[in-house]
């Protein structure tokens, strides 16, 4: 399976294949290729223990790069999913549902699997990004929300206040 880019897109995500070769183990991929019919692709590719302060693990990428890291405990996950600017997706692995909505719940992402990984979703769900993921949420009534400016007003009331 390959991913089809416009060349900015397909050059970017080289470049973070190459930074991820430095800090980790390339499993599988990490090759592009340029097709006569006019499109970029890319293998999608697989890193092994990523080092943590790693581009490729702080970094969202938008190709189809995968890191790939045991942890031990679940403390761990989410210190490590939560330790960067972004947050727009995350996904848990469990066979434990209490587990999963455990720690789907400490995420800081604005979408979380739970046993399924993007593009799963539902129109009618609210989608978007923690942090530099992005502001608001798309999808149903919630994209509304992009459209509205919201004002505090406080106002001093003459006298000592009121009793309660």
């Amino acid at each position: 399976m390959v991913l089809r880019q416009i060349k900015t897109q397909y050059e970017k995500v080289l470049s973070y294949v190459d930074e991820g070769k430095k800090s980790s183990t390339l499993a599988l991929g990490g090759k592009g290729s340029f097709d006569k019919t006019g499109g970029f692709f890319i293998e999608p590719t697989i890193f092994l223990d990523t080092a943590a302060d790693a581009k490729v693990m702080k970094e969202e990428i938008f190709g189809p790069v995968v890191n790939i890291n045991v942890i031990k405990t679940e403390e761990e996950a989410i210190r490590k999913v939560n330790d960067t600017e972004y947050g727009l997706y995350a996904a848990v692995y469990t066979k434990n549902i209490d587990r999963a909505m455990r720690v789907a719940k400490e995420l800081n992402s604005g979408y979380v699997g739970i046993n399924c990984t993007s593009p799963t979703t539902a129109r009618d769900l609210p989608f978007g990004g923690y942090k530099s993921s992005g502001q608001g949420r798309e999808g149903w009534l919630y994209s509304m929300d992009n459209f509205l400016e919201v004002k505090s007003v406080m106002m001093k009331v003459e006298g000592n206040g009121s009793k309660l």
